[in-house]
Parts: structure tokens; C-alpha cells; sequence
């Protein structure tokens, strides 16, 4: 299943969710006391890369995981704070190629043609200030959208793979008594980290839900997106978004739990 797809129907589902809390208002349980929570997560990843706000389709990807262990806060009855961090890896496959034209009446038209086919692999630590506001805390059910600013640190970056080029060689004719420039097509293997920028500000939305097993421990299904500027491929600004869909556990503590800590 393609991601737009997938992008699309989600937001259908964020805005469906919305609009019944809305109208069912009356359900919302606003004897929230003041508590925190513990917990991690774990989940797989679909990403997308954008350049000039078109999708980028010579990117391929591979399975994506994503972990993360966080730290929430209530502070009010419908708003928590707190952090997180997260692991992310992604692995990608980039194709392409292309063929150009250039030249001079002295130098001659020349075809220039390259191709590329890299395989990339990233991994990436995310810090985030969580910002969720609490729309249902019903029986065994807890319901919250999240806006949380973050930061991201490349901690291993890698490109294996080849390139083909045509390179112009200039060479000096004894014949005529002056340089000329002869292409020549050149296959180059690749095995290197890419030089990126280390530090990437983004941010994620979307929503927690929260299904409580016992007193203090809850099932949680996470739905993110993520939004981010990345110059890793080529060294070019891309604009790089994702979709989280994780499963995780959290314990929650409640007064009666903190005062005996």
C-alpha cells in the first residue's frame, strides 16, 4: 500500500476522531488528577522525500523501524508535557539517471550522461518536547493529540554503491597544436558517509490512544507524522516526511503512586 494512500485515509481518521469529541462532548471525563507516565514504543516507518514540494520518485525504501522510550506529565486536565527519545533508521535505495547536452562551435556538442544507483543508510536520535492536549479520559480509554517540536542528531551515516558519469578529459593534440576535450564514461564505486549537516529541526503530529490492562499499566498505539528538512542525499535540501504507526507500554503513576515513591 502506497503511503499517500495511507497519508490520506489517516487524516481522514484524525479529522473523524476530532469531530466526534466535538459532538459527543458530554463523554469527556474531566476528573483528570494529576499524574505522570513512563513508557516506550516501537513501530515501523514510511517515508517520503520531497524536493520543490514535488515527491521525489527515484528514492526506494526499505523496512524502517523506529524506538522510543518517554517521560509525559499532566499539568492541567487537558494539557501534558514532557520528553522523548528516539532511535530511528532508515535505509533507502536511490536509481536514477539522465542524459544532457552541451557544447560550442569550437569545442564541438558533446552528450553527457550519468546514472546513479546508491544505497543509503541513516540513523538518526530525535529529541522531542511533547505537547499533548487530552481530549478523552474515559473508563479504560485515554485520548490525546500531540504537536511536539524536535530536533534530530545523525549518528551514522553511510552510501554504498555506483556511479556513472561521462567525464571530459582535456588533452593537449600534437597534431592541431591545441587542447581538446574528449568525454570519456567512467564507472566509480561508492563506499562512504556522506558529509551532512548533523542537526535537523522538524516537527511531529498526530495522536495517542491509550488503553489501560491494569491500575497502572496501558496498551498505547502511537500514529505520528513527521515533517523535516534533511540535505543527506546529494548534499541537497529535501524536505522529508513520515508516517509512525507503534505499539508501546507505559506505566502511569497516580498521587497515591507518588507519595509512596
Amino acid at each position: 500500500m502506497k503511503i499517500n494512500f495511507i497519508m490520506e485515509k489517516s487524516f481522514i481518521t484524525i479529522l473523524f476522531i476530532s469531530f466526534s469529541i466535538s459532538v459527543f462532548s458530554q463523554s469527556i471525563d474531566s476528573n483528570i488528577t494529576d499524574q505522570s507516565e513512563i513508557g516506550i514504543t516501537g513501530g515501523y516507518q514510511f517515508f517520503k522525500i520531497f524536493k520543490n514540494n514535488d515527491i521525489d520518485t527515484t528514492k526506494h525504501y526499505y523496512d524502517n523501524y523506529s524506538v522510543s522510550i518517554f517521560y509525559l506529565h499532566d499539568l492541567t486536565k487537558i494539557f501534558s508535557s514532557g520528553i522523548e527519545i528516539e532511535n530511528t533508521a532508515i535505509k533507502m535505495n536511490s536509481e536514477y539517471s539522465e542524459t544532457s547536452y552541451w557544447g560550442s562551435a569550437f569545442l564541438g556538442h558533446y552528450e553527457a550522461y550519468y546514472y546513479e544507483n546508491l544505497d543509503y543508510s541513516l540513523n538518526n536520535l530525535n529529541f522531542f518536547v511533547l505537547l499533548h492536549f487530552n481530549l478523552i479520559s474515559k473508563n479504560k480509554i485515554r485520548l490525546s493529540l500531540n504537536i511536539d517540536p524536535y530536533f534530530s542528531y545523525t549518528i551514522y551515516s553511510k552510501v554504498k554503491g555506483m556511479i556513472e558519469q561521462t567525464e571530459f578529459i582535456t588533452v593537449y593534440d600534437t597534431a592541431y597544436g591545441h587542447e581538446v576535450v574528449n568525454p570519456e564514461l567512467r564507472t566509480h564505486d561508492i563506499n562512504e558517509s556522506p558529509n551532512i549537516e548533523k542537526i535537523n529541526l522538524g516537527f511531529k503530529l498526530g495522536y495517542n490512544l491509550e488503553f489501560n490492562i491494569s491500575q497502572n499499566i496501558s496498551l498505547l498505539f502511537v500514529h505520528n507524522y513527521y515533517f523535516i528538512k534533511n540535505n543527506t542525499l546529494n548534499n541537497k535540501p529535501r524536505n522529508l516526511q513520515s508516517m509512525k504507526l507503534s505499539l508501546g507500554l507505559c506505566y502511569r503513576f497516580t498521587n497515591k503512586n507518588l507519595k509512596k515513591l
